[in-house]
């Protein structure tokens, strides 16, 4: 069942992978005019931390529209509860691995392939990939050195392995928190929403200090989060096999 759910749903796992794909090749196409147009001896890698957050994005985006719509949809067909909630999570779950392993492949091809295309447009001979490193102060009345001026400086921003199914398992999460708030309430679960994100952005400022980043009260701050996703999660999970449907 969970297959034939897949295929009548190919269009939104096209999207996923599309929006993926194209920002690629826009990032690619930016860096490459940027090297090509200017005298820069200087590249960096970033699709390693910009895919899987945009992949993470998509993730969270099926999966609220699974859970808001397609939920129901279900429902009124004559499926279970549970078996329509299990449906649609494989089916968010999947759309979402699809996406972080695009995200995966596109960050692994711009590794082998971008650098060797970046040394080539812009001419020069050497390349570096310990990253940007910077033009050594000559004493007074010598030339720059040659080496530091024909080399091309490559800085790489890939995230650790560990950050994509922490991003994946945090969008998938937060989808099905969103979506259930959104089938149990409506338009109303929209200022749910809208209070916990501004919670989520301002209520640190509100002790005169930004806690995401300061010693200990950072790990703090993130042990809560966690804590409220999870137990968001599991009243999703109760709302969502008990919320009267919507005719």
């Amino acid at each position: 069942m969970l297959k034939k759910v897949i295929r009548l749903n190919l269009d939104d796992l096209f999207l996923c992978l599309g929006v993926v794909t194209g920002l690629f090749v826009l990032i690619q196409g930016v860096i490459a005019a940027v090297l090509l147009l200017s005298a820069e001896n200087s590249g960096i890698m970033i699709s390693g931390t910009v895919l899987p957050i945009v992949a993470g994005i998509m993730a969270l985006v099926v999966t609220v529209a699974a859970m808001g719509v397609s939920f129901e949809q279900a429902i009124r067909f004559g499926q279970t509860r549970r078996r329509a909630l299990g449906m649609e999570l494989g089916r968010s779950l999947f759309m979402g691995v699809c996406s972080m392993g695009m995200a995966a492949l596109l960050t692994a091809l711009e590794h082998m392939v971008s650098p060797v295309l970046w040394l080539k447009l812009t001419g020069l001979p050497g390349l570096s990939l310990e990253g940007i490193s910077p033009m050594p102060e000559p004493s007074l009345g010598a030339p720059v050195d040659p080496a530091w001026e024909s080399t091309l400086f490559i800085e790489d921003f890939t995230l650790n392995w560990w950050w994509w199914p922490a991003i994946l398992v945090f969008a998938l999460s937060c989808g099905l928190i969103i979506g259930a708030i959104m089938q149990r309430y409506g338009a109303k679960g929209g200022w749910i929403i809208w209070g916990i994100w501004m919670a989520a952005c301002f209520g640190p400022q509100l002790v005169g200090r930004n806690a995401y980043f300061i010693g200990d009260m950072s790990q703090i701050m993130v042990v809560f989060w966690v804590a409220l996703t999870v137990v968001g999660v599991i009243w999703s999970f109760w709302s969502l096999l008990h919320a009267a449907v919507r005719s």
